[in-house]
């Protein structure tokens, strides 16, 4: 699904090309997912895992619309997802016209200000080494006996005079 359907139908989605929101990973505690479908048939547990990968795409909530989860499930129809909306109904937590699982708008939140930090983190290191190498190039000066000091130099030959 193309977040052009996610942003017409939830207008959550955060764009492919804003890096300082997109989140690279969804950290998947095992145990708990394990317990989380125990009870669960194959079915269920497709349905589940992907309502937490849409919730997730789009910071923590899905619209709690038939028509829109229909279609994320990929449900022959609406009936199909009734029949398993009962049973997901446990795991799930339904708020004002929306849907989340167990901690995941506390997780994407934490996962969210860690990658924010982190892009802060990397800019300031960025920066300083950009610095540091600027200084260092001034300072040496240009040396002829040393072809590979300026990069491109060791591939011509310097003319004779």
């Amino acid at each position: 699904m193309s977040n052009s359907l996610d942003e017409e139908l939830n207008g959550n989605v955060t764009s492919a090309n804003d890096k300082s929101t997109k989140l690279p990973a969804m950290y998947i505690f095992v145990n708990d997912e394990i317990s989380d479908m125990q009870d669960f048939t194959l079915e269920e547990v497709g349905a589940f895992y992907l309502l937490k990968l849409h919730a997730w795409r789009n910071k923590g909530v899905i619209a709690d619309n038939d028509d829109v989860i229909v279609r994320y499930l990929n449900c022959k129809s609406k009936r199909t997802w009734k029949k398993l909306r009962e049973k997901l109904a446990q795991k799930l937590i339904f708020l004002e016209g929306s849907i989340t699982m167990g901690h995941m708008m506390h997780s994407y939140n934490i996962t969210l200000e860690k990658h924010k930090a982190n892009i802060r983190n990397g800019s300031v290191g960025g920066k300083a080494n950009a610095k540091n190498r600027k200084k260092e190039k001034e300072s040496k000066p240009y040396n002829d006996s040393e072809p590979f000091i300026n990069g491109l130099a060791a591939k011509f030959k310097q003319p004779d005079l």
